[in-house]
């Protein structure tokens, strides 16, 4: 049984916390430290300062679980916020389709691949529920009578026998096609993942229904999903196939040489996801007044001097600046917003903000999910370099709250922010 090893965003298991007053580290196989060391680099940081065989581990800004290929730890970190939250904002940003949340619940020691499990069984459910799709597919074999028509070539090369078998090909009404070959599949996928029994039972009750209907269990990769075209009759696959998509894109090989095929954990860059969340917000609350702009590359502020002195190039074009999202106005810029899921915003943030202010003519605003202590603050960039223009550099954090409505007060939040720097018509939503 493989052992739990909990983690915390941002959490270094050598500094001591008031959960856990004093370091912790732990002993690693291989194999292990060679996966956290290449696999996870950018999610988990091992080190073992005192050159024993003992590690600390330090979280990113990622949360999730895997198992280690030893199979002895599970590697789980957990967000500030609860798991149905978690997944709610990542349907809102279409990371994943929606589906409510009903029946989805984030209980003590669940990772967070049981959640993807529990949302996959909930779609898999409906599915079943309207029938499996089946459609003609074109089988061709040696059969007992002649069905559908002869394959000369075939039965003229092959050896006469006693017993004849002539080559056939015919349609053949069958279950066993793309999608549901695909949901079989990573049904299996998630059954050598999950921890929770519950899901593990369903799990198996899918894959074995699939099995019986002579769905054939065999490994699909991503890009075959490219080939189904969905119409009237496979329409109640679509959200399905795209959580089957997901799950697809996330599966590796151990080793080339040996057999069997294993997810890794389901690990979330909440970087990304806190950006995404504050665009979609503001998309879908001030889409109608401004045209609100995400990851928009402009033009370059910078350029190249062509006979610069005793020239040795070091790029083609310098990088172009592209702020997280920008609200746009009758064609200019009305306000900057960068997102950093982080506690407190570093200095090259600062001048990555100012940049952005100068190159829009527009206020930015640094926002970071509160941690330790909420920040409110500013700074004006000096009219020495702004000609005649105000331009602050604004410093927000919202908070994270286990309550109600999660979704709704996030929103609310995001706005009240973007409100407080720079009136926008819809102020009442911030209230």
């Amino acid at each position: 049984m493989a052992k739990i090893i909990q983690l915390a965003e941002f959490e270094d298991t050598e500094k001591p916390t008031k959960k856990r007053p004093e370091p912790k580290s732990y002993k690693f196989e291989e194999i292990d430290r060679k996966f956290l060391q290449n696999d996870l680099k950018n999610i988990v940081t091992i080190s073992n300062p005192d050159k024993l065989n003992e590690y600390f581990l330090k979280a990113s800004h990622h949360v999730g679980s895997t198992l280690l290929p030893s199979g002895d730890y599970i590697i789980k970190i957990q967000p500030k916020i609860n798991g149905a939250n978690l997944f709610n904002m990542l349907m809102k940003c279409k990371l994943f389709p929606t589906i409510t949340f009903e029946n989805i619940e984030a209980q003590e020691g669940k990772a967070l691949i049981d959640l993807l499990a529990q949302v996959f069984i909930e779609y898999v459910k409906k599915i079943i529920g309207t029938g499996l799709y089946r459609t003609y597919i074109t089988i061709v074999e040696e059969t007992p009578t002649i069905k559908g028509r002869l394959i000369l070539a075939k039965n003229i090369r092959s050896p006469l026998s006693i017993k004849l078998k002539p080559w056939c090909e015919y349609d053949e009404l069958s279950f066993d096609v793309i999608e549901n070959r695909c949901i079989l599949y990573c049904a299996d996928l998630l059954l050598s993942a999950v921890i929770d029994d519950g899901n593990k039972q369903k799990l198996v009750t899918i894959r074995n229904l699939f099995l019986n209907q002579n769905v054939t269990l065999t490994p699909i990769n991503s890009y075959e999903l490219d080939t189904i075209h969905i119409q009237k009759f496979n329409k109640n696959y679509e959200d399905a196939l795209e959580i089957c998509e997901y799950i697809l894109q996330r599966k590796y090989y151990r080793e080339f040489s040996e057999p069997g095929i294993d997810i890794p954990g389901l690990f979330f860059n909440m970087n990304d996801l806190f950006e995404k969340f504050v665009y979609v917000t503001l998309e879908e609350s001030l889409g109608s007044e401004f045209n609100v702009l995400f990851q928009d590359k402009n033009p370059h502020i910078i350029e190249q001097i062509p006979d610069y002195p005793n020239k040795k190039q070091l790029r083609a074009e310098p990088r172009k600046i592209k702020p997280d999202i920008v609200l746009q106005k009758n064609g200019k810029a009305y306000l900057v917003l960068d997102t950093k899921y982080k506690s407190e915003p570093s200095d090259s943030d600062f001048y990555q903000a100012t940049a952005y202010s100068l190159a829009k003519k527009c206020d930015t605003i640094l926002l970071l999910p509160e941690d330790k202590r909420e920040i409110n603050d500013g700074y004006k960039i000096k009219k020495e370099f702004t000609k005649e223009d105000d331009l602050t550099i604004h410093i927000k954090t919202i908070k994270f709250e286990e309550e109600e409505d999660f979704i709704q007060k996030m929103e609310s939040k995001i706005l009240k922010v973007v409100n407080s720097v720079r009136p926008i018509s819809v102020a009442h939503k911030s209230n």
